[in-house]
């Protein structure tokens, strides 16, 4: 998943100023088809969904008028929703006259915070944290870059992604695609791990490029503030590189819908060359149908860029 952001910068260099050579016709094409794809994504981002909680859960609802109700699960059936809140005592609700219902944190203060929907990744690496079952959510880093992610069981996840700025900037460039999939464990309280893969692909000069990232991921905390350790290796073209790339992540939850968010890279191509360091500091705005993410990317080693971020995730699924 890292080279997304470098593979970007390689496009946009490289194709910028290139000339048109393709017919008018083709060009509509590709870009009708972008925003084809764009909004039914977004169409999926919207789907009403219920969570697999449980009774005794602590949960949030939210209901078709907009209304938001936090408490504890007292009855869940096909038709009936109970939910014992502290403001009202308990209140029961018909299951199509909720929208959204996900789990909730109540806080030593007695007030409820929604769970943060985007705790799988920080800015761009993983955390150990998984998608539950049924749960999905559609991402959008930096405008060009569209990836869908999604939770087949409790512990495995896969994605799909692809980026566009080779449509829009090149004439015959094709896009870089991506496949990933994830195993998420918990080995006790406070301490999750996961293992993953994430494959990437693109033609380039008529020759087919891919790559293999294979990842191990540590996270220590909860979903609204942890630190991640992550160890990358890669395979490209069939050859393993030996130096590993290595992450170290964190979030820190410090109010109902702001979080700060940085990760933090060294890549180290062989060990004739110093690493290079890649810095971040952002911040992550948290809604319950969307997180935020902006921030700066910095480093010295690569012409000493600074890179504005910005991501969008939209969850969708149960």
């Amino acid at each position: 998943m890292a080279t997304f952001s470098p593979t970007l910068l390689s496009y946009l260099k490289r194709n910028i100023n290139e000339s048109s050579e393709s017919s008018f016709m083709r060009k509509q094409i590709k870009k009708a088809g972008i925003i084809i794809g764009l909004a039914f994504l977004f169409m999926i981002s919207g789907m009403a969904h219920l969570s697999a909680q449980k009774v005794g859960d602590k949960a949030s609802i939210r209901t078709r008028g907009g209304n938001i109700i936090y408490g504890t699960l007292i009855t869940k059936n096909d038709s009936i929703v109970s939910i014992e809140t502290k403001e009202i005592g308990l209140v029961s609700l018909r299951r199509n006259k909720i929208a959204k219902m996900r789990p909730a944190i109540f806080r030593a203060d007695g007030t409820y915070w929604f769970e943060n929907p985007n705790a799988s990744q920080n800015l761009l690496s993983p955390t150990a944290f998984g998608l539950r079952k049924g749960e999905g959510n559609y991402q959008n880093t930096m405008l060009f870059i569209q990836r869908a992610n999604y939770g087949l069981t409790k512990n495995i996840s896969i994605g799909a992604g692809f980026e566009i700025a080779s449509f829009l900037f090149s004439n015959d460039q094709r896009p870089v695609f991506t496949g990933s999939a994830k195993l998420s464990t918990a080995r006790k309280k406070g301490v999750n791990t996961a293992v993953g893969v994430t494959f990437v692909g693109s033609n380039e000069d008529i020759i087919y490029t891919k790559t293999a990232f294979f990842y191990n991921a540590t996270t220590f905390g909860n979903r609204d503030n942890n630190v991640t350790i992550g160890v990358t290796f890669l395979r490209q073209q069939k050859i393993w590189k030996r130096e590993p790339w290595i992450t170290i992540s964190a979030m820190k939850r410090i109010t109902k819908k702001f979080g700060l968010v940085t990760e933090n890279w060294m890549i180290r191509e062989n060990t004739k060359n110093p690493p290079a360091f890649i810095f971040s500091v952002g911040g992550r705005f948290i809604a319950p149908s969307i997180t935020v993410d902006f921030g700066l990317v910095l480093s010295k080693n690569f012409n000493e860029f600074r890179l504005p971020w910005v991501g969008v995730t939209l969850p969708f699924g149960k």
